[in-house]
């Protein structure tokens, strides 16, 4: 597209909210009840007894506990109404507590906080009906909740190190009280802590053995979950290519003074030649040692850096790099704990993050904490898909699973996986230098053999992963193996300064859509607040693939447009709809106004992307989408896009496009973005929600040489 769209800048518009009220019957009271069902089979066992034994026990159970609140406990709560009904706030009530989070996609597992003085007063006296019908089990947390089976296991064979969470979506004042009573028992049991500046997002980094832990829970009652701290991999498919060696001595140093930067969370960057006065800072987590040590000759980190600045074409530099090492191969569980810290970092620094580190062993839960991160920070965190292993696809194609329908088995690695992370995959799209082999795997624009894909998290309803796929390259299979000979791989410099051409992998892909963000950052700087605004452009200019596995398809670079495109940006944060009043429903939309010139507009295509910041899950989640009605002024009537079904996706991305047949384009168009929830909340968390969006609207014409002006310039001169 950057041959296509090169002239005329983007134009920003103001959304205008809509706020409108409507009346509503109340629900009816009681509400429908239905079992309280649970896969646990220490809840079944637990639910045997009568809500009043379960709530002596429970309170008998938290009196024990050394390390605890005076003013406050927590309880799982199995309910049998609707969550979202005015039934569960009489439980709250009762309770004097809030919730934590939701354990299950029907909200009807719950982690509560809970009032000790209410707690007591419930055990003086049976609780109501409405109480006993309402719920059908209120227990402590038990170590099956915060401790998954399988980590038990190695924790019985061997110390590990440990990321314990805090309980969630508690007040400063708290979440620091009980930081302090974790690290003064593990500070007297002799273990080490590490992560001191992630206190306030609740997380505690230690390593820890199974007996010390055990004590560590029966004796507490605020440890939401401890995991093993997923170890992180620096990934890359071999290639037989050799380095060029000869490489410019001297380098031109960058002449803008503002450049946009680039934190590469990485395997840490060398100073070679090509870099001089690109580097702004190098860190890293853990360590003195910043050099790329990725334990070969080519590095791992500096070509990553080296493409999310000049890509792959190595032209002139677009961004300056922040290199932030979080793995080395002595410490690979260093890079999670790494990841979080180098945001908290540089967030201030850098809106563009990119990391080519996997974690295959994270579980969703330990995602959810990057995912909020992300979220919170308003950041762009572009990582890799993640690699099939090679002697994995030669096993596919022997045993007659031939591509490309192996792919989908090999999800998405974490920290991709996360909602609001953006993986890129890769495309086989340089092949060889004589063409594409007979005996490839992939045909070239596919995508390529090696590239994870899709998602087994049912929570994100239709969101799509990969996010985009970028250039990458092919595999051959060839005597029943499959290899990488006669293969050109991605063109980078190695930790060396030399230029190599050999980089094969989702690794060496990312950093390309890092470079294509930074291009628009660099033109329009603060004029773009939301970094789903960047995202939204990609998705609408990407050349799109009809594999699922190549996600929105492949950013083309696009900072302006051509004369027979004009391009809207739109930007905002609307709350979600509050029902906290009587028989009233408030409404809120952003309306988006455009003005289409003339009747040779044949077609507007919009795009938006959003994210929330519900927080009450406990995996990455889609809480919310946007509802899209647009609207032609001289028409009573809205206008559906061409794609009708695509715009009742549940799904962060919506792609719309717009044109008839016969009429004409021509009127001003508005479009109405009202958010909405993909499932049950609580009516009082709801209204605590809020939808922030980037929306990006183009305007195409055929192509018109007779036209005196660009389709820019006409929008600009409709008064």
């Amino acid at each position: 597209m950057s041959e296509e769209f090169e002239s005329d800048s983007f134009m920003f518009v103001e959304s205008e909210r809509k706020i409108s009220k409507i009346s509503r019957e109340s629900k009816p009271f009681p509400p429908k009840i239905s079992k309280f069902i649970s896969n646990s089979e220490f809840d079944n066992e637990w639910q045997e007894k009568s809500i009043f034994e379960q709530i002596k026990e429970t309170s008998a159970i938290l009196k024990e506990k050394k390390l605890h609140s005076k003013n406050q406990s927590f309880c799982v709560l199995g309910t049998t109404i609707d969550a979202s009904g005015p039934n569960l706030g009489q439980i709250l009530n009762k309770l004097k507590g809030e919730i934590i989070t939701f354990y299950d996609k029907s909200h009807s597992k719950l982690l509560v906080s809970v009032s000790n003085a209410a707690l007591t007063n419930m055990v003086e006296k049976e609780p109501p009906k409405y109480f006993k019908k309402y719920v059908s089990m209120i227990r402590p947390l038990h170590h099956n909740d915060q401790l998954s089976s399988s980590f038990e296991i190695l924790l019985k064979e061997s110390e590990k190190f440990t990321m314990i969470k805090l309980i969630p979506n508690t007040s400063y004042e708290q979440l620091e009280e009980y930081d302090s009573l974790v690290r003064n028992f593990l500070i007297a049991n002799n273990k080490q802590i590490f992560g001191e500046t992630l206190k306030n997002e609740g997380l505690i980094f230690v390593t820890i053995d199974y007996k010390t832990l055990q004590k560590l829970l029966y004796e507490s009652d605020f440890i939401y979950r401890v995991s093993q701290v997923p170890k992180g991999i620096s990934e890359k498919i071999s290639s037989s290519k050799k380095a060029i060696k000869a490489i410019p001595q001297s380098f031109r140093a960058p002449t803008k003074k503002e450049m946009p930067i680039i934190t590469v969370m990485d395997t840490g960057l060398n100073e070679i030649i090509p870099l001089n006065g690109l580097i702004e800072v190098r860190d890293g987590y853990g360590t003195t040692n910043f050099d790329d040590d990725n334990g070969d000759d080519f590095g791992h980190g500096t070509p990553i850096a080296c493409l999310s600045t000049f890509g792959e074409e190595r032209r002139e530099p677009i961004s300056k790099i922040i290199s932030y090492k979080i793995w080395s191969q002595d410490k690979p569980s260093d890079s999670f704990l790494g990841i979080l810290d180098g945001i908290k970092k540089y967030k201030d620094k850098s809106r563009i993050f990119t990391s080519s580190i996997g974690f295959p062993d994270a579980e969703l839960e330990d995602v959810y904490e990057l995912d909020r991160v992300i979220q919170r920070e308003n950041i762009a965190f572009v990582c890799s898909a993640g690699n099939i292993n090679p002697n994995q696809i030669e096993n596919e194609i022997r045993s007659g699973n031939s591509y490309p329908n192996y792919l989908k088995k090999y999800q998405v690695m974490a920290p991709g996986n996360a909602i609001s992370s953006i993986a890129v995959g890769s495309i086989a799209k340089n092949n060889s230098m004589r063409g594409t082999p007979l005996n490839s795997i992939a045909h070239e624009g596919d995508v390529s053999p090696y590239s994870c894909c899709g998602t087994k998290n049912e929570f994100i309803f239709e969101c799509i992963k990969p996010d985009f796929v970028e250039h990458g390259t092919n595999l051959i299979y060839e005597g029943a193996s499959v290899t990488t000979q006669g293969i050109n791989g991605i063109t980078s410099y190695t930790k060396n300064g030399k230029v190599y051409s050999g980089f094969v992998g989702t690794s060496f892909s990312s950093p390309l859509l890092a470079k294509k963000f930074a291009e628009i950052l660099a033109k329009y700087g603060k004029q773009i607040q939301n970094i789903e605004t960047l995202k939204a452009i990609f998705a609408l200019s990407s050349i799109k693939n009809q594999s699922t596995c190549s996600g929105y398809g492949v950013p083309r670079s696009f900072t302006s447009c051509n004369r027979d495109h004009a391009l809207f940006i739109a930007e905002g944060i609307i709350p979600l709809f509050d029902k906290t009043e009587k028989k009233t429903t408030t409404i809120q939309s952003d309306e988006i106004y455009i003005k289409v010139p003339n009747s040779s507009i044949e077609k507007i295509t919009l795009c938006i992307v959003h994210s929330d910041d519900y927080k009450w899950d406990s995996i990455p989640s889609l809480s919310t989408f946007i509802e899209i009605d647009a609207m032609k002024t001289g028409s009573d009537s809205l206008v559906p896009p061409n794609n009708d079904q695509d715009s009742l996706k549940k799904t962060n991305v919506k792609l719309l496009k717009y044109s008839f047949e016969k009429k004409s384009m021509e009127a001003t168009w508005r479009f109405r973005l009202t958010p909405k929830i993909t499932k049950r909340i609580p009516t009082d968390y709801i209204r605590r929600t809020n939808v922030r969006y980037g929306c990006a609207i183009l305007l195409s014409r055929k192509s018109n040489e007779a036209s005196k002006y660009s389709v820019t310039r006409e929008v600009k001169a409709v008064k």
